[in-house]
């Protein structure tokens, strides 16, 4: 019940006392309606004389009352204020006291940097602070000053931090939005998990903020993994082609490797496989070091495959030049002997056909050993044609000494056949005529027999 002055209850005798309270209101107190023993109106002293008592806290004027007891001579009737019953100063100062721990609290609160627990906290502090009744008081009002005060140093904090938070979430933003063009893919990724440890470790800078900042960072790390991807797609398109072309160079390099007629050929196609193996670049981890482990393989094989046969060639080299350099000297020692029998022109020609089989001598040795069995070759041959010119010559005149006697059996083989065939004219006889007819098919066989054999001495002329 609130008045807007102070009552006296139309009693010339109340007594009207005031002080402060600690809370810095002013109560005001009311005795009024006091008897004598003959039951006139008198001045209140105790209460003895049955008078009122009406008690009021003034607050902006208004006077809140806090009991009215109402005089003996009224029928000593007990009021109290708006939900009181009794002892409304101890309520007071109990809810001040309450106020007062309220304010303690938040004060201790307010220098906490956990934004949200504190946040909730202080939500707490205030349902506890509705929950306690205002009275209005000055000392009330500079308690919500200082709970507030304590709330707006937090919140202060709060935001300054959230400020500086938000700061350095749009310096990775910054960075992010960078980031998420690059091509260089392992070290942005690696970065982009580094400046979400960040993003983590700054903390929340508070609704709506936040969602927003957040949207705007994971939409350039969105970005940049979508980028990712389609080279990571790519790439693996490029791998799995890769893959293929160093597979068929494999399998070239194996049908190669097993072309052993003509080392230098296969070892130019291997060189040749192995630079475009070079530019054909990575099939991905998952298959490179195998697919090069089978290549190299492959080469290596070969290669030693070639080492052996070399040293293999070398020592057949070494074992030719031996088996040549005994063929010049046995060449030599014929040509030096100057006999030119059947048996030492059998042999050399023997001897040229052992060189041919001997094989190859090497670089080395073969040219100059050969140019000594040449020289041995020809001083023989040399000589043996002098020694067949002059053969020849011998032969010659035999050949056509017997060249004329074959040429003179001819002629007098055509005188008999001339004579037979005269004699005939005169036979009547078919027998002999047969018979001779016989005679002259000898002779004429024989003729061309001649013949052939004269065209065979002419030819060796």
């Amino acid at each position: 019940m609130a008045w807007e002055q102070i009552p006296n209850f139309k009693d010339k005798y109340a007594k009207i006392n005031e002080r402060i309270h600690p809370s810095g209101a002013r109560i005001i107190e009311v005795l009024y309606g006091a008897r004598d023993k003959e039951g006139r109106p008198t001045t209140p002293e105790s209460s003895a004389d049955g008078h009122g008592h009406w008690i009021a806290l003034e607050i902006d004027g208004v006077y809140q009352m806090l009991s009215w007891r109402h005089p003996s001579s009224e029928g000593g009737k007990q009021e109290y204020g708006y939900g009181r019953r009794n002892n409304a100063l101890a309520d007071l100062e109990a809810d001040i006291a309450s106020k007062e721990s309220l304010c303690i609290q938040a004060e201790n609160l307010s220098f906490s940097q956990d934004w949200g627990g504190t946040s909730a906290k202080y939500k707490q502090l205030f349902e506890e602070w509705k929950k306690v009744y205002n009275w209005h008081t000055p000392k009330e009002k500079q308690l919500w000053d200082r709970f507030q005060a304590a709330k707006k140093t937090f919140y202060d904090q709060r935001d300054k931090a959230r400020a500086q938070k938000k700061q350095a979430k749009q310096a990775i933003i910054a960075e992010a939005r960078s980031l998420s063009t690059s091509s260089d893919w392992k070290a942005a990724s690696q970065r982009f998990k580094e400046l979400m440890d960040n993003w983590k470790s700054i903390g929340s800078v508070g609704k709506p903020d936040e969602d927003s900042l957040w949207e705007e960072f994971n939409a350039a790390r969105q970005a940049f993994n979508n980028r990712r991807t389609e080279n990571a797609n790519r790439v693996s398109a490029q791998f799995e082609n890769n893959r293929r072309q160093k597979q068929a160079l494999i399998n070239e390099a194996r049908s190669v490797a097993q072309c052993t007629s003509d080392w230098k050929a296969s070892t130019n196609k291997l060189n040749d496989l192995m630079a475009r193996w070079k530019t054909i670049g990575s099939a991905g981890r998952e298959h490179e070091d195998e697919l090069w482990k089978e290549f190299n393989s492959i080469r290596h094989d070969f290669f030693e495959s070639k080492h052996r046969h070399h040293e293999q060639q070398e020592n057949r080299f070494l074992e030719n030049a031996r088996r040549k350099e005994q063929i010049v000297q046995e060449a030599s020692g014929i040509a030096s002997r100057c006999d030119y029998s059947s048996y030492n022109t059998e042999r050399m020609k023997e001897l040229d056909r052992d060189w041919k089989e001997v094989g190859f001598a090497g670089k080395d040795k073969e040219d100059q050993l050969w140019n000594l069995f040449q020289n041995a070759k020809n001083s023989f041959w040399t000589g043996k044609r002098a020694y067949s010119a002059q053969r020849q010559q011998e032969y010659r005149i035999k050949l056509n000494e017997a060249i004329n006697r074959k040429r003179m059996q001819i002629s007098n083989l055509q005188s008999q056949i001339y004579n037979i065939e005269n004699k005939m004219y005169s036979v009547r006889k078919q027998e002999y005529i047969d018979n001779m007819r016989e005679w002259i098919s000898e002779k004429e066989e024989r003729i061309r027999e001649l013949e052939i054999a004269i065209r065979d001495m002419e030819s060796r002329l």
